[in-house]
């Protein structure tokens, strides 16, 4: 099954550099949407 690796960038006021992070999924949805599942997932795993 085809992979593919949506990199998420996020920038925090008074910080010198932006965290970076990678999902890496095979859904076929924009990648704004990719992020938005997969932080809603993580929410409601915690």
């Amino acid at each position: 099954m085809p992979r593919r690796i949506v990199a998420k960038v996020e920038w925090h006021s008074g910080k010198l550099y932006p965290r970076v992070g990678f999902i890496v999924t095979n859904l076929s949805r924009p990648p704004e949407r990719v992020v938005a599942f997969y932080n809603g997932r993580g929410t409601c795993e915690q």
